[in-house]
């Protein structure tokens, strides 16, 4: 009489506890599957931002160039100074938010650089190592820039 009964809950906490454990594993796989696609779409929105905003700074340091010695090497004193405020102008905002370390890194870089006064002062003349090191930060920051914008692309290829 009473193994009846025994059966009956023994079974009955069986199905509840496999009832249980499979509530709980779709949860978590639930859970798992929202924020991979949450983590999906504010990535999209990232790119998006970037994709829109990353090419003014290419406009706006592609005027840093070298130009022949008798020219003064690169741009004047004050083409730089003002190259500095388009940059600084341009990461005011949103973008300061999707820059990533090593843009912001390389940025603060690139501004430091065009800030510096010239060595040779009297001749309003950069040297040769600060017009090296100038464009280096030029094309640093702009390789960064690039990266994280192909970085994106790469990764749609290999998903696709």
């Amino acid at each position: 009489m009473l193994t009846p009964f025994l059966i009956a809950v023994t079974s009955g906490l069986i199905s509840l506890l496999v009832a249980y454990f499979t509530a709980a594993y779709k949860f978590s796989r639930d859970r798992r599957m929202l924020e991979h696609e949450l983590n999906q779409r504010l990535l999209e929105r990232l790119y998006s931002l970037r994709l829109e905003r990353y090419p003014a700074a290419f406009e706006i340091t592609e005027w840093i160039r070298r130009k022949r010695r008798d020219e003064g090497g690169i741009n004047s004193r004050e083409e730089l100074l003002e190259i500095q405020k388009q940059l600084w102008a341009w990461k005011t905002g949103e973008i300061s938010l999707v820059l990533s370390k090593d843009a912001l890194d390389a940025f603060y870089e690139l501004v430091e650089r065009l800030k510096k006064p010239c060595e040779d002062a009297r001749n309003n003349r950069y040297s040769d190592v600060q017009i090296d090191k100038i464009i280096f930060a030029r094309n640093n920051f702009r390789g960064i820039l690039r990266s994280e914008i192909g970085h994106r692309h790469t990764e749609r290829r290999d998903h696709a």
